[in-house]
């Protein structure tokens, strides 16, 4: 009896009632880092993200979620990430992050990522030049 009671709930929700939404918990830090220095100085550390991304319900859908952050310490910063997932027509969904940073320094990136990567935060960094410097932002599951 269970057997068949899951069976029609899977043809009724085949995909919504087997997935949770994801809780995207982790840390946005902003660094610099001059050509002369090994390595970066952060400029502002452990940002905290705490988001809830839905899942697709259906082939052929996304849902999103944003993260938006602006700083004036040191450079005028807008950043905007924007965290994707992506039930394409065929194969399991997948997730996808696109960072755009403008202000002081213009920067677009981003990355493709399985659950396992993208769970419970996805781990990356983005850059790019201003002057003699590097300005960078990177996304972590831990603090720094």
């Amino acid at each position: 009896m269970k057997k068949k009671i899951s069976v029609i709930l899977f043809l009724l929700f085949p995909f919504r009632l087997f997935c949770e939404d994801i809780n995207l918990k982790g840390y946005l830090s902003l660094w610099e880092k001059k050509e002369t220095e090994v390595l970066p100085i952060a400029i502002n550390k452990n940002i905290p993200i705490n988001l809830k991304l839905k899942l697709p319900t259906s082939p052929q859908t996304i849902e999103t979620q944003k993260f938006i952050y602006k700083t004036t310490q040191t450079y005028a910063l807008d950043m905007e990430i924007t965290f994707y997932s992506i039930f394409p027509y065929e194969g399991p969904v997948y997730f996808s992050l696109q960072t755009k940073i403008k202000g002081d320094i213009n920067i677009v990136c981003g990355g493709y990522f399985n659950r396992a990567d993208f769970e419970p935060f996805p781990v990356m960094f983005c850059s790019g030049y201003k002057e003699d410097k590097i300005i960078g932002i990177t996304l972590s599951r831990n603090p720094q």
